[in-house]
């Protein structure tokens, strides 16, 4: 008689940051036994509903629900399976660390039972924090915002997830009319170009994902100061020219004016 390989099952981590629950699926990268004639195998159609947490191995004063659906590590948090088989850990308010592993069990479509152990790591929250610059009138800027964060704890920031969030949607390139032009950059840069002849302060909300899917947002901040003389040429151009006709029709009114005193004098 061929004896068919059975199920298989492997052990699930999994971060997240302080205060924040997270789920995980158990079943996601387990393998259940073939079936008895060879062909691929599949879990119990009320596996996800029998998933069990253990209590084996956890710290003194864990308590474990009889139907194994909670499990309370005291300090720490506590995991719930719900109706779809899924694991979801809540941490205690201001616990950060690693929590006590924690076994589950669950068989497939031949009744076979297998056991692994879900991890869990709370790390501080990830920090986003406001970026101010400063930039040339009329000349674009680009500002690396992830720079001054801080992802949480195993996680890292994903760049291509940055969004402009001026209106609450994500989006990749918005304009201001007569403050200026904000894009996202593929390297989650921003860069913004700020409208001809504008100056002043200009604030956009930003946001970003971690790798865990946590989403954050803060603000970046453009300032732009007055343009100078010489940044400004173009516009002084038709008054400085009026002032020098004034002035030169000014020269010549007087020199007019001096000829014709002469002219009556000599007459008298």
């Amino acid at each position: 008689m061929l004896v068919q390989p059975g199920p298989t099952a492997t052990p699930d981590r999994a971060t997240t940051p302080q205060n924040v629950p997270v789920t995980l699926s158990p079943l996601g990268n387990d393998t259940p036994g073939n079936a008895t004639d060879g062909s691929d195998g599949s879990w119990d159609v009320t596996s996800v509903t029998s998933v069990r947490l253990l209590p084996d191995g956890l710290p003194r004063g864990s308590t474990v629900s009889a139907d194994g659906k909670t499990a309370t590590v005291p300090g720490q948090g506590t995991f719930t399976v719900g109706a779809d088989g899924v694991v979801t850990f809540t941490p205690e308010a201001g616990f950060t660390g690693t929590v006590a592993p924690i076994g589950y069990s669950v068989a497939d479509a031949n009744g076979t039972t297998v056991e692994a152990t879900v991890r869990v790591v709370v790390g501080p929250a990830g920090v986003v924090a406001p970026n101010k610059v400063a930039a040339k009138p009329g000349t674009p800027v680009t500002v690396d915002v992830l720079a001054n964060d801080t992802p949480p704890t195993g996680e890292e920031w994903v760049p291509s997830s940055v969004c402009l969030v001026p209106h609450g949607t994500c989006l990749k390139e918005y304009t201001e009319d007569g403050v200026g032009t904000w894009v996202v950059n593929p390297d989650g840069t921003i860069t913004f170009t700020p409208a001809d002849g504008y100056s002043g302060t200009a604030t956009i909300a930003y946001s970003v994902t971690d790798t865990a899917g946590n989403v954050y947002t803060t603000t970046l901040t453009i300032t732009v100061p007055p343009g100078s003389l010489a940044q400004t040429g173009a516009e002084l151009a038709p008054f400085l020219l009026t002032g020098f006709g004034a002035l030169f029709a000014g020269v010549l009114l007087v020199g007019v004016a001096r000829r014709r005193r002469r002219v009556v004098v000599e007459g008298a």
